[in-house]
C-alpha cells in the first residue's frame, strides 16, 4: 500500500470520525471536566451491587465529588464532577481510585463519552438525588426502552392472522425471573398457568433472567381470554399467538431444470480458489428438515446431529425425527451444504460445512395442522422459530437460514401498524449477544405477489432490523429480478438466484436419488447462508458483523445495460447488488485515513479526535488482534485557507487517562526519519506528527495550539499496516463548528488504490451532533447539525439536517431510523434536530461537512462508525 499516493488522490480533504476512549481531562473554567463511571454490567443482577455502590459513594465522599445524574437503561452510568479547585493530576488520581473499585468497569472522561457508549445509553436519565427504581437500576426493563407498548390481539385481530389455534407464547419480565425460587415466582407461573387452563410443553431459557413458555390449552374459543389474561397479570414482557409462518416457497410450478446454474453466476468457481469451507463452521437450517442419511448430507452433518444427549432437533413437534415430509428442507440445505468434489449428485456452495438440520416447518404429530389454515401441514410457528435459533447460537452455529415468512401487524383507528413477531424478535436478539461471536439470521425476503415492498409490509423475521439479520431477495438467470421476489430499498439487503418457472432451482430430496426443483426466495437465501459459510472459514476471527458486512459490501453491481452503469438493482435492494461469494472472500475495503478540519481554541473549544482500533469481536479460538501502526498529524500554518490558521499545532495521544506520546514540532519526534521516509512530513515546522504502534482500543488525540492561539487546524490519522483484523473501526471528532471557513469539514479515504482484484463497498454511519452534548454539561453547542457527503470530485452525494429523514423520500415507514433505534442498536441521536448519513461508497475519496443549519454555530461532534 502506498500512502502517499492515497493522498495525493484526496484532491478534496477527507476526514472521518468515531467513537474515541477515554481521553486527557478537559479543565474548564470551573475546574476538570466530569467523568462518566460504568458500573460493571455482572454486578447489576448479584447481590453485591449496594455493597459495591457503597465502595463507590465512600470514595465518592472522601474526594469531594458530586453526582451529576445517573444513567439507568442499557447501562448503570453515573456522571461525578470534581471541585472546582482540582488540578488535572488530582482529578487524575482520583480517576486511578475509581477505576480500582470492584463496581467499576470504566471511567471515561465526558469529552470522550462517545467512544465507549452509545446515545442509547443515554436516553433514561436519573437528578443526582432521584431514586432510581431497581427494576431499572438492575436493567431489566432495558430492552422496553423505545419500543412500543405490547398489546395482545383481541379477536378480530386474530382472525386477520393463521396461528395456532389453542397455542401461545409467554416471556417473562427477567425481573420476576431473577431469584425465581427464592421469590416463590416459580410458583406464581404454575398458578397462573393452572387459573388459565393452560400447560407448558415447552420451556426456552436464553439466560438466567430470560424465560419463554409454549402454551397449550383445550378450548380454542379462549384464547383471546388467555392472552389478555396473561397480560393484565403484570408480569410478562408479551403473551401473543403462536403464528404460522409460511415456507416461502412458490405453488406448485411444474418442475423443469436439471443443472445448478447459480454456482457460475455467482462467481462460485473462483471462490472455491479460495475456499472451500471448512467442518468447523457450523450452519443451521431452520426448516421442514432433510434426510441425514443421504449420501451427500451425512459428511457435512454437524457432530450432535443423531446424537440425543444434544437436545430437541424437530422444533414443530419435539424429539430427533427431521425427516423432510415435502422436500422443501431438503432443498435448502442442499444449496448450502451438500458435499462436493465427491463425484456424487450435487454440489453446495461450502463443499466442506457442518449442517445442523432442525425441523421447524411440518407435519407430524398434534401439531400438523391447524383448523385456521388447511395448508398448515407446510408452515411454521413462532414457538418452533424461535425455539430453533435459540437453540442453533446456544450450539455455537455461525448463522441459521430461515426460508419463511409472515406479517405481523395490528388494525388501529388511525390504520395499519406492522409490528415484529416478539417471540422472533426476542431469539434473533439473543442471537447476536450470546457472547461469542454472536449468529447470523439468513432470511428469504418473501414472495408477495403484488404486495412485495417490504419497506411498505414489513414481514417477520426478514426485516427485523436487528445488525445481524441478513434480508435475501430472488434474481433470475438473467441477472433480473425475480418477479416473484419481495423487494425493499431499505429492507431487503441483496438478491441472490431464486429461479423461476423456466428455470428453476435444483436440490436434493428426501428420496435418494431423485431431485428437487423449485423457485422463490427460499433458494435465493441459502446461497447467501453458504457464502456466510465460505467466509468464516476464510476468516475465521470474524463475528456475525464481520461476516455480514463482507458479504453484503462484496455484492456485484449489475448495470442496467452495456450502455448505462446505473446498478439494475438500483430501487430494489439495500446493497443495489447481487451476491457475489469471490467478492465476498476478498480483503476489505477498509478507512485508510481519518482526518478533520475544524477551528481550534482553548477549554472545552479545542478539537478532541479519538479513533478505535479493533475488529470483530473476539472469537472463541481465533487469532489475537495484533498492534496497529498509524501516524497522527497536527496540521495549522500549511493549510490552504483563508483567516487564522493554528499557528503552532501541538497533539497528545492518549489511552484513558494516560499520556501516550505527545508533539510539538515534528522534527523533536522520535519518529521524523520514518514521517519523512514514507512521505507525511508536515509543511512547516511548526507542525506536529508522530507514529505509534498501537495495541487493538480506544484512543483520543487533543489538538490545541502551543501558544494558546486560536485558527483553523486539522488533525489526521493513517494506517501504516495493512491488517484486517486491527484496523480504524470509527473516529469521533468534537470540535467548535464556525460559519465559512470554520466548518468542521471531516474525510477519509477508503480502500487501497493499489489493491489487485475485485474491491468491495464500505458503508459508513455518520452522525452530526450538538444538542446531545448538554448532557455532559457542555453550554454553547450547536443548535442544528446538518451534514454533507462528497465525492473526491465535489459532487453532492447525500445530505440531511434532521435524522429521522434520512430515508424519508422512500414512503417505506422509516426502516432505517427504526435500525438505529434504542431498541435495535442504539445508535439513534438522542435529539431530533442531530444528523445522520448512512451512504454505501466505492473505493475513493470523501469529505463530509459538519455545519450549523441556518448559519447556527457552536460546539459539535462527527462520528463515523464501520457500521
Amino acid at each position: 500500500m502506498n500512502l502517499q499516493k492515497i493522498l495525493s488522490k484526496c484532491a478534496v480533504l477527507v476526514v472521518l470520525l468515531s467513537p474515541l476512549s477515554a481521553s486527557a481531562l478537559v479543565m474548564r473554567a470551573n475546574g476538570p471536566e466530569p467523568v462518566i463511571v460504568q458500573i460493571k454490567e455482572s454486578l447489576r443482577t448479584s447481590d453485591d451491587l449496594d455493597n459495591r455502590l457503597d465502595e463507590l459513594v465512600s470514595v465518592r465522599n472522601q474526594n469531594r465529588l458530586s453526582v451529576v445524574k445517573w444513567w439507568a437503561g442499557r447501562k448503570l452510568l453515573v456522571m461525578l464532577s470534581f471541585p472546582t479547585n482540582f488540578t488535572e493530576q488530582q482529578a487524575a488520581a482520583v480517576i486511578v481510585r475509581l477505576q480500582q473499585l470492584a463496581a467499576v468497569e470504566k471511567v471515561v472522561p465526558v469529552s470522550a463519552f462517545n467512544l465507549y457508549f452509545r446515545s442509547g445509553d443515554f436516553v433514561r436519565s436519573y437528578g443526582a438525588s432521584e431514586p432510581i427504581p431497581d427494576v431499572s437500576r438492575r436493567g431489566f426493563d432495558a430492552e422496553r426502552i423505545g419500543k412500543p407498548v405490547f398489546s395482545p390481539p383481541d379477536q378480530i385481530a386474530l382472525a386477520q392472522r393463521a396461528h395456532a389455534s389453542n397455542r401461545l407464547i409467554v416471556r417473562w419480565r427477567d425481573e420476576y425471573v431473577w431469584k425465581a425460587e427464592q421469590t416463590g415466582f416459580l410458583q406464581r407461573i404454575a398458578n397462573l398457568h393452572r387459573d388459565a387452563g393452560c400447560r407448558v410443553v415447552r420451556e426456552q431459557r436464553q439466560s438466567p433472567t430470560r424465560l419463554s413458555h409454549v402454551l397449550e390449552f383445550d378450548d380454542p374459543s379462549t384464547l383471546a381470554d388467555k392472552l389478555k389474561r396473561y397480560m393484565d397479570s403484570g408480569l410478562v414482557e408479551y403473551a401473543q399467538p403462536d403464528y404460522i409462518y409460511k415456507a416461502a416457497a412458490t405453488p406448485n410450478d411444474p418442475v423443469y431444470g436439471s443443472q445448478q446454474w447459480t454456482l457460475p453466476l455467482i462467481s462460485a468457481p473462483e471462490a472455491w480458489d479460495l475456499t472451500t469451507g471448512d467442518h468447523s463452521v457450523i450452519i443451521a437450517v431452520g426448516d421442514s428438515g432433510a434426510n441425514v442419511n443421504h449420501p451427500d448430507f451425512s459428511p457435512n452433518l454437524w457432530s450432535g446431529q443423531n446424537d440425543p444427549n444434544t437436545g430437541v432437533h424437530n422444533f414443530y413437534d419435539g424429539g430427533q425425527d427431521v425427516t423432510d415430509n415435502f422436500g422443501h428442507g431438503s432443498l435448502v440445505a442442499s444449496i448450502i451444504g451438500a458435499r462436493g468434489n465427491n463425484g456424487l449428485y450435487m454440489t453446495g456452495v461450502a463443499w466442506d460445512v457442518s449442517l445442523m438440520i432442525l425441523k421447524v416447518i411440518g407435519p407430524t404429530g398434534h401439531f400438523s395442522h391447524d383448523p385456521m389454515d388447511p395448508e398448515s401441514e407446510r408452515d411454521a410457528f413462532s414457538s418452533s422459530v424461535s425455539g430453533a435459533i435459540s437453540y442453533a447460537s446456544a450450539n455455537h452455529a455461525t448463522a441459521i437460514n430461515l426460508s419463511l415468512a409472515s406479517s405481523y401487524f395490528e388494525y388501529t383507528p388511525t390504520g395499519t401498524v406492522f409490528m415484529y413477531d416478539p417471540a422472533i424478535q426476542d431469539a434473533i436478539g439473543g442471537a447476536r449477544d450470546n457472547g461469542e461471536g454472536g449468529m447470523l439470521v439468513v432470511a428469504a425476503a418473501g414472495n408477495g405477489s403484488s404486495d412485495n415492498d417490504n419497506d411498505t409490509y414489513p414481514l417477520s423475521p426478514t426485516s427485523i432490523p436487528f445488525d445481524n439479520v441478513i434480508s435475501v431477495g430472488a434474481t433470475d438467470i438473467n441477472d433480473q429480478r425475480a418477479l416473484y421476489s419481495n423487494i425493499g430499498r431499505y429492507r431487503v439487503d441483496l438478491g441472490a438466484p431464486g429461479g423461476t418457472d423456466t428455470k428453476k432451482i435444483i436440490g436434493l430430496s428426501q428420496t435418494v436419488g431423485y431431485y428437487s426443483f423449485d423457485r422463490g426466495t427460499s433458494f435465493a437465501a441459502p446461497h447467501v447462508t453458504g457464502a456466510a459459510a465460505l467466509v468464516k472459514s476464510k476468516y475465521p476471527w470474524e463475528n456475525y458483523f464481520g461476516i455480514r458486512d463482507r458479504i453484503l459490501m462484496g455484492v456485484d453491481h449489475v448495470p442496467v445495460s452495456q450502455t448505462d452503469s446505473t446498478p439494475r438493482f438500483e430501487n430494489t435492494f439495500r446493497t443495489k447488488g447481487r451476491l457475489n461469494l469471490y467478492n465476498a472472500l476478498q480483503p476489505r475495503s477498509m478507512v485508510r485515513n481519518l482526518s478533520t478540519r475544524a477551528r481550534v481554541e482553548d477549554g472545552d473549544r479545542v478539537m478532541i479526535a479519538g479513533f478505535v482500533i479493533g475488529g470483530s469481536t473476539p472469537v472463541a479460538g481465533a487469532p489475537t488482534p495484533p498492534p496497529l501502526k498509524v501516524l497522527i498529524r497536527g496540521i495549522g500554518p500549511s493549510l490552504p485557507v483563508g483567516g487564522d490558521r493554528l499557528g503552532n499545532p501541538k497533539i497528545t495521544l492518549r489511552q484513558g487517562n494516560t499520556t501516550i506520546d505527545s508533539n510539538d514540532d515534528w522534527q523533536n519526534h522520535a519518529t521524523a526519519g520514518e514521517i519523512q521516509s514514507r512521505g507525511f512530513a508536515p509543511g512547516n515546522a511548526l507542525e506536529s506528527a508522530l507514529i505509534a504502534t498501537l495495541q487493538p482500543g480506544a484512543y483520543t488525540v487533543v489538538l490545541e495550539d502551543a501558544g494558546n492561539q486560536h485558527g483553523v487546524g486539522l488533525f489526521e490519522i493513517y494506517e501504516l499496516d495493512d491488517n484486517e483484523q486491527s484496523r480504524l473501526l470509527n473516529l469521533s471528532t468534537r470540535c467548535l463548528v464556525g460559519t465559512g471557513d470554520d466548518v468542521a469539514i471531516a474525510g477519509s479515504y477508503v480502500g487501497d488504490p493499489n489493491q489487485a482484484g475485485p474491491k468491495p463497498d464500505r458503508r459508513l454511519l455518520i452522525l452530526g451532533k450538538g444538542p446531545s452534548l448538554t448532557a455532559f454539561n457542555l453550554s454553547g453547542v450547536l443548535s442544528d447539525p446538518q451534514l454533507e457527503a462528497r465525492d473526491s470530485g465535489g459532487a453532492l452525494l447525500a445530505s440531511n439536517d434532521q435524522w429521522q429523514t434520512i430515508d424519508d423520500d422512500s414512503g417505506s415507514g422509516h426502516a432505517l431510523e427504526e435500525k438505529l433505534s434504542p431498541s435495535y442498536s442504539g445508535f439513534a441521536p438522542a435529539n431530533l434536530a442531530e444528523s445522520v448519513l448512512w451512504p454505501t461508497f466505492r473505493p475513493g475519496g470523501y469529505t463530509v461537512i459538519l455545519s450549523g443549519a441556518n448559519g447556527s454555530t457552536g460546539i459539535g461532534l462527527i462520528e463515523f462508525y464501520e457500521y
